[in-house]
């Protein structure tokens, strides 16, 4: 419950700035750190999605198995 909240703060203020200019969020970084910045903060963005995906796929390769196990015996 805590993460998740941690999560729809942080969105909610990276979010922010992008819906008052009308711009992506990588735009704004690039505007505000350079490219450089842009593409340290993008890594690091990538390196989270990464992980995320491959937590959710073992996850759901684990319940796949379980559940084949209750159909099988």
């Amino acid at each position: 419950l805590l993460g998740s909240f941690f999560v729809y703060l942080f969105a909610n203020f990276i979010g922010k700035p992008s819906q008052k200019f009308g711009l992506p969020f990588v735009v704004l970084l690039r505007s505000s750190l350079g490219f450089n910045g842009a593409k340290f903060f993008g890594l690091l963005r990538s390196i989270v999605g990464i992980f995320i995906f491959g937590v959710q796929t073992y996850f759901l390769s684990k319940a796949i198995v379980y559940l084949l196990s209750l159909v099988v015996v």
